[in-house]
Formats: C-alpha cells, structure tokens, sequence
C-alpha cells in the first residue's frame, strides 16, 4: 500500500504540479549565429556572489538595449556575448552605472512605463559569428501597426526555466518561443479593469498573447529579451517588460522610444532642462498668487 501511495504521489506531482511556464515551452536554440545579438546580464552582487539577472539585446557596436527594471535595481553588472549556455559565453564585459542610460520618464516600479535602458561600450565590440547586431522595427518594412494588431506572429528569447505557478526562475539554455500581438485595446482594457491604475500606453507598449492562450511565454530573468519579427531578416520590435498572472505580458515598443535611443544621454539632458524650466514656470506662478 506505501509503494502505491507513492507511486500515486510521483504520478500527480509529475503530471499536475510540474507545469511548466516561461520560455521553456519552447524549443532550445540550436546554434547562436542564429540569434547572436542576445546578451545575457549577470548581476554582480558582490565579489562572491553573482547571478542571472536579466537579457539585452546588441543593437549595434557600442550600443545595448535592455529595460531600466532591471539596470536601475544594481551597480555592476557582467555582460555574457554569444552564449547558448551562460556558464559558457563566447565574450564577457563588465559594466556598471556609469556605462548605461535610464530612461527619465521610467516610472520606478509597477506599471514599468518607458521600460528601457541603454548601454554605451567605450570599446565596441567585434562582430564575427557569434557577436553581432540585430535591426530595430522598420517601418517600411513592417505595417506600423503590427505590435497593436491581435494575431501578428512574433518571437521571444531567454536564458531561464521555470515550474509551477511561482514561476521561480532557474537558469537554461537560450530558447525561443513563438507567440502572438493581442489586440492593443482589448489588452488594455483587460489590464485597466483588473489592476487600476495601470493605463497601458499604446505609442510605447504592447501585449503578447499567453502561449496557447493558457500559459506564459516568458519567466523572471526574461525580462529585456527581444521580441523579434522574422522576415528576410530578424527585426527588434520589443523588449520583454512585465507582466500579471494569467494576462497577456506587457512589452516596451522600440518604435516609441527612437529618440532616446539614438542619443541617451542628450536626451536625458533636454528633459532635465524642461522639467526645469515647468518648476521655474509653477514657482513663479505660486509667487503671483
């Protein structure tokens, strides 16, 4: 009786309790010349302890794309290049503060809005087979509309698993999985009527579908990976963001931060300069009345 209870036990746990989220769901990458723009960020807790934190994505020689939750929370980070497994990087870097950008306008917490951050390289790095760039969104080429568009075929990357509804992040090899854009407004009335104060912003955010409709496509420890569209070419449409359980996951849209990438920090500067300038206007106004 024993022996069967606890075969009855390993049965239930294996089948009802080793659901499994995040990119595990899908398939393994095979090759990373594949996907050679994916860096894996490893945070730098102190001289002893280090661990998988998040992904960004190369953009080109001197420049690196990831979202500001992620960069904000450390000091120092180690950069892994060209990496199927993390534990075995073709390149390594390490950075800290002083080499990447927040977005000004982050929000600092949940809702993360304008969810990006860039690193500028001091040194760029040298493109071969397993270091290189991938494009951002072009428009010319893609329908402006396809990340608002329920249904539009997309592509997303990481370096984590994960078991259970927890969804406690352990660390894996690169996979992909494939998933769909959910409809902009349906998202975001989705997300408005179950968290208020959450206004999703549709010339900067997007929402990607649950994997077959029931399951997440991404893990913690994903967050900053790419949402590509393959075409002739792969193009960055997005970068995984956040998300709330069983909704589909929150993206930040390139195209609705070009501005800032293109120049982080004289963007930085034009919007201290401005909020500067509506203090001075809201001070004078308080000394008139």
């Amino acid at each position: 009786m024993n022996l069967f209870n606890a075969l009855f036990f390993l049965f239930v746990s294996t089948t009802f309790y080793k659901t499994v989220f995040a990119i595990i769901d899908g398939q393994l990458v095979g090759n990373i010349e594949h996907y050679k723009y994916m860096v894996g960020f490893q945070l730098n807790i102190d001289q002893n302890h280090s661990s998988h934190f998040c992904s960004g994505i190369i953009i080109s020689e001197r420049k690196i794309l990831s979202v500001a939750h992620c960069l904000h929370q450390g000091n120092s980070f180690t950069l892994k290049f060209g990496a199927l497994k993390l534990d075995k990087p073709h390149y390594t870097l390490d950075i800290t503060n002083k080499d990447f950008t927040i977005h000004p306008e982050y929000s600092g917490g949940d809702p993360y809005h304008n969810d990006i951050a860039v690193v500028e390289l001091e040194t760029p790095l040298i493109f071969g087979p397993k270091i290189g760039k991938i494009n951002m969104i072009d428009y010319r080429i893609i329908d402006k509309n396809y990340a608002s568009e329920g249904g539009n075929t997309v592509t997303m990357l990481g370096y984590t698993e994960s078991d259970g509804r927890d969804r406690n992040m352990t660390v894996s090899p690169l996979k992909s999985i494939d998933a769909t854009t959910a409809e902009f407004f349906q998202c975001q009335t989705l997300v408005y009527e179950q968290h208020m104060d959450r206004l999703i912003q549709k010339d900067r955010e997007f929402c990607v579908n649950l994997h077959k409709g029931q399951r997440h496509n991404t893990n913690q420890g994903d967050s900053g990976g790419p949402v590509i569209i393959k075409k002739r070419k792969h193009y960055l449409l997005g970068l995984i963001s956040y998300d709330f359980w069983n909704m589909p996951e929150i993206c930040t849209l390139i195209s609705g931060h070009t501005e800032f990438i293109a120049d982080p920090r004289s963007y930085v500067s034009r919007y201290s300069r401005k909020r500067e300038a509506v203090w001075s206007i809201e001070d004078e106004g308080l000394l008139i009345w």
